[in-house]
């Protein structure tokens, strides 16, 4: 048996218990409940702090990324994890290397002198997914 539940009764962001049991005529079960929650908050903006933006980094080294996030701001606090993306153009019209990290930390070498970019964002538990970091230019000479 299924059961939709209309979406005006689950408007609200929270945390969520539905019970089930079985009868017949003579018997019944005891309840079996399944907890479940509702997040529709995007998580923050992340803000990149390392490598500084329009720095020059040196080509085959490791590059240390960083960012900053406010914490989660819904009702429903759930981990989050971060995808960052390098381009050689500002506008990632060719992402050159997605990663995905559940830090706000990464390293990166690069091993062909140029202009890179790179912006991050962040995505929770709930799949919602935040908006990109400011573009951050540097160089690998």
């Amino acid at each position: 048996i299924n059961y939709t539940l209309n979406s005006t009764i689950l408007n609200t962001d929270g945390h969520y218990t539905w019970k089930v049991k079985a009868t017949n005529s003579i018997s019944e079960t005891g309840f079996s409940t399944r907890d479940f929650y509702l997040d529709t908050v995007l998580p923050n903006q992340p803000i990149n702090s390392l490598p500084a933006n329009n720095s020059t980094q040196l080509i085959n080294q490791n590059i240390n990324f960083n960012w900053l996030i406010a914490s989660d701001s819904g009702i429903v606090q759930s981990l989050i994890s971060f995808r960052i993306e390098f381009s050689n153009d500002i506008n990632f019209t060719t992402i050159l290397q997605t990663s995905s990290v559940n830090t706000n930390s990464f390293q990166q070498l690069f091993n062909s002198p140029g202009d890179y970019y790179w912006r991050i964002r962040a995505i929770d538990a709930a799949g919602n997914i935040g908006l990109y970091s400011n573009t951050f230019k540097f160089t690998i000479n």
